[in-house]
């Protein structure tokens, strides 16, 4: 049986790897987070391209955004927890 104590120990083991695993979370978040800005900032617009290149150029940033905007809102989120 577990006492009081052990209990206790238990508990504060399983907050200390939480709180590793949000501190792991929130560098990683940065991390996505600059690299789709540098993805989103290295894409070239030019107007020579045709419409099926300018969709895909499109595409492709808005997919990157997506990505921009879920790390803005989740850093935040991981500082907060």
């Amino acid at each position: 049986m577990l006492n009081k104590e052990g209990l206790r120990l238990g508990l504060i083991c399983v907050t200390k790897e939480l709180n590793y695993m949000n501190y792991l979370l929130l560098i990683a978040a940065i991390f996505v987070l600059l690299f789709a800005l540098r993805k989103i900032s290295l894409i070239k617009y030019s107007k020579r391209h045709t419409a099926i290149k300018e969709a895909k150029q499109n595409v492709v940033s808005l997919l990157w955004g997506v990505l921009v905007v879920s790390a803005i809102n989740f850093i935040p989120y991981q500082v907060w927890v």
